[in-house]
């Protein structure tokens, strides 16, 4: 068996990323895990989080023959696979993408998350630079509110770019 090193890809239980980060680091694993600062509203405070940029799931660099001996890791649930085989991710791809995490300003990478009651500015198509509250968020369209033409459309969300304003 090869005892040399592949980063793999772990899938964690939701939000139990940092975790299992923490268990795995804390019992010798080198792991990667890439996360962003992000301020967390509450009814009573705000507070400046650390959360996963890629939910759900971590790297770890490790040996074949030492793939088992993470289970039963806190948050851990599987190994992505890709063709019946665990990914294996190449140290050079690794480094491009450490490098890109780490040179990148933080707020260039969160994600803005599109949800009811957001605003939104449409960028793109027949309806481009109008406003609207979204009003349903599905998986292939969102139901928007246009108060500037009275109406409510939906956005075919792959073919036209919308942006949250507020």
């Amino acid at each position: 068996m090869n005892n040399s090193k592949n980063w793999y890809v772990l899938k964690t239980k939701p939000r139990q990323e940092k975790k299992a980060s923490t268990y795995l680091s804390d019992n010798g694993f080198d792991i990667y895990i890439p996360l962003r600062e992000t301020i967390k509203v509450w009814s009573d405070r705000k507070k400046k989080v650390e959360e996963p940029i890629i939910p759900s799931y971590i790297f770890i660099n490790i040996s074949e023959k030492e793939r088992n001996n993470i289970f039963p890791a806190i948050g851990v649930s599987s190994y992505m696979y890709w063709l019946k085989k665990p990914v294996i991710i190449r140290d050079k791809e690794m480094i491009q993408m450490q490098s890109w995490f780490n040179d990148h300003a933080k707020e260039e990478i969160k994600s803005c998350e599109i949800t009811v009651g957001s605003t939104v500015k449409i960028e793109s198509g027949v309806m481009l630079g109008k406003e609207g509250v979204v009003e349903k968020f599905g998986s292939k369209y969102i139901t928007l509110t246009i108060d500037q033409l009275g109406i409510k459309f939906q956005v075919d969300k792959p073919s036209t770019l919308v942006k949250k304003i507020s």
